[in-house]
């Protein structure tokens, strides 16, 4: 067994210093690139492209260079980031003497190869297919590429969609197995271009079964490993610290900094694990496409470099700097880390999950339920007044499948919410929610327009409720609409993908899809004075994760579950606390 790890743990210091090189190199290329997207964005009097204004793309030279600047940003990734890991694999397999500067240098010179067609098919794989299908395998500027959720809660609730979801996952899944070896072979000076994806499939097929075995032990033993290292080093100590301090012989301030420290010593060690396992999974890859195109199992022996000694040393470094600051927070943990959150609960349609949705018995229900807000959708009937509905039609809540548009307010509200509750006006919402919560009122379907937008105001005006609703839109048009010709009311824009500088964009508050509502992200729009909505964490763990941050509310389905998680983050230690938070950092 320590045969066949010692290629692998020798390589580890070399992977270490490789990872920081090419990281500092991305890094640069992705502020320049960056800084020169912006300022396209900024000539054609924007300050950011959101979901909202993705037409700006395809109907202005601007737009046509941002697309072109894009695909090649991705053949940039590929080559700097996956060819020169799979070329530094072969260099440190082979004893190639600088084995990093080597492999840079041929990665550079196979950029040419990323411009054919079969190159090209392999970039736009790797970047936008790998992260959709869960392969850790992803480039960087793209690996949070994500279906959004509120999208994906429609595949999922829907059989013909989850079932043809599902099978296009396998489908591309299936793709990438067989095509797992195209770029090796791309890289071979042996194999012609052309031949690189059809070697390949030749070699999976003939190999599946070892294949398919090796990969698996691959993935069982470098977790295991990973894992039993953690759990000796970080979980099982403090277990017995923790019980010492439950005895009364260790003091809190000092539990606390054990707490910190071991916490620590896990971020340390999960971040050498993530940093690791792709390039040694591709040297494991590296190793079987030689088998395969050979038919002979090589047995590699890597010399013995000092960087183990190396690595020791700046690990006992890492160590000791935690240890020091550890200590010395632990003393003030509770003031650096307070228990309290500002961030508020808001029931996505009225209710959520917990009562007939966008009906005032929701509202009233979230509003014995304590939660700040309350999110409803209106729709135009075709006598123009404005009803609460979600959906395109009344089929899934009423059993009627016309639209608001095609109907009367007295054929509305003829209508029941399951059956129970009638459907209710935007008036009926105002009033029920006034000096209660802060109504959040969406514009929605095919009716959102102008004169939605000047209506919607008029009405919340007449109830004297500036203060207390606040207009949303996935449309940022009629946001910047409001905001330029109706100041004095509240705004929000939702968006679940944009670039440039979003925190800029012309509205009070940001709704932003979970995936892309980093710490980064809520800071810098808290920085320009706008206030942050994170839609729609509905799981129990993703509750959890933004209820830590800063942001100002989540939008949820499941309004009691988040007030149990809210309760329950007020009972943590500060091992629990820290721990909480490094995991948050790993996934996201």
């Amino acid at each position: 067994m320590m045969k066949r790890l010692q290629p692998y743990i020798r390589a580890v210091p070399s992977i270490l210093l490789f990872n920081l090189i090419i990281s500092a190199i991305l890094f640069g290329t992705t502020t320049a690139l960056k800084a020169l997207f912006n300022l396209l964005i900024w000539s054609t009097g924007r300050v950011a492209v959101s979901t909202g204004d993705m037409a700006f793309l395809f109907t202005t030279p601007q737009g046509w260079l941002i697309i072109l600047i894009g695909l090649l940003t991705l053949m940039v990734y590929v080559t700097l980031e996956i060819n020169t890991m799979v070329l530094f694999s072969q260099n440190l397999l082979h004893g190639v003497k600088r084995p990093m500067l080597t492999a840079i240098k041929e990665a550079i010179r196979s950029f040419h190869k990323m411009l054919k067609p079969r190159g090209l098919i392999m970039v736009l794989y790797i970047a936008l297919i790998f992260p959709l299908i869960g392969v850790s395998l992803s480039i960087s500027i793209t690996s949070n590429l994500y279906i959004p959720h509120f999208i994906q809660s429609v595949i999922d609730d829907n059989i013909f969609f989850s079932t043809g979801y599902t099978l296009l996952m396998i489908v591309l899944f299936v793709v990438f197995v067989m095509h797992i070896f195209a770029l090796h072979g791309l890289l071979s000076p042996e194999v012609a271009d052309k031949e690189a994806m059809k070697l390949s499939r030749r070699l999976v097929r003939k190999n599946l079964g070892s294949f398919l075995l090796q990969n698996l032990l691959f993935m069982v033993v470098y977790f295991a490993i990973a894992a039993l290292i953690i759990a000796l080093t970080s979980f099982v100590p403090y277990i017995v610290i923790d019980g010492l301090g439950k005895m009364g012989y260790i003091s809190g301030e000092l539990l606390n900094g054990f707490g910190i420290l071991f916490a620590g010593i896990i971020l340390i060690e999960m971040g050498v694990t993530a940093l690791l396992f792709a390039p040694l999974y591709i040297m494991k890859l590296t190793m079987l496409f030689e088998q395969y195109r050979t038919g002979e199992a090589k047995t590699y022996t890597l010399k013995s470099p000092r960087g183990i000694i190396w690595f020791a040393i700046v690990a006992a470094l890492c160590i000791g700097v935690v240890a020091l600051l550890s200590f010395t927070v632990g003393v003030s943990f509770d003031d650096l880390m307070p228990h309290d959150r500002s961030t508020g609960i808001i029931a996505h349609r009225a209710g959520g999950f917990e009562a007939p949705e966008n009906t005032v018995a929701a509202l009233k229900y979230s509003i014995e339920k304590n939660v700040v807000g309350g999110e409803i959708d209106i729709q135009r009937t075709k006598d123009g007044y404005y009803v609460v509905n979600h959906d395109a039609d009344f089929e899934r809540v009423a059993g009627d499948s016309r639209i608001p548009s095609e109907m009367t307010l007295e054929e509305v509200k003829q209508l029941k919410v399951e059956g129970k509750e009638p459907v209710a006006t935007l008036e009926e919402m105002l009033d029920a929610s006034k000096g209660h919560l802060t109504l959040y009122v969406e514009l929605k379907g095919e009716t959102a327009d102008r004169q939605m937008a000047d209506d919607a105001v008029r009405i919340i005006k007449e109830k004297g409720m500036e203060k207390e609703a606040v207009i949303i839109s996935l449309k940022y048009d009629l946001i910047d609409y409001i905001e330029k010709n109706y100041n004095e009311m509240l705004t929000a824009y939702l968006c679940f993908a944009s670039f440039g500088d979003t925190a800029m964009l012309n509205c009070d508050y940001l709704g932003i899809e979970e995936e892309s509502a980093t710490d980064t992200v809520i800071e810098s729009i808290h920085k320009q004075g706008k206030k942050i909505m994170v839609w729609t964490p509905n799981a129990a763990d993703d509750q959890r994760t933004f209820l830590k941050t800063d942001a100002d509310a989540i939008i949820t389905d499941n309004i009691t579950q988040a007030e149990k998680e809210r309760e329950q983050l007020d009972k943590r230690d500060a091992y629990e606390r820290t721990l909480d938070r490094i995991f948050d950092i790993v996934r996201r």
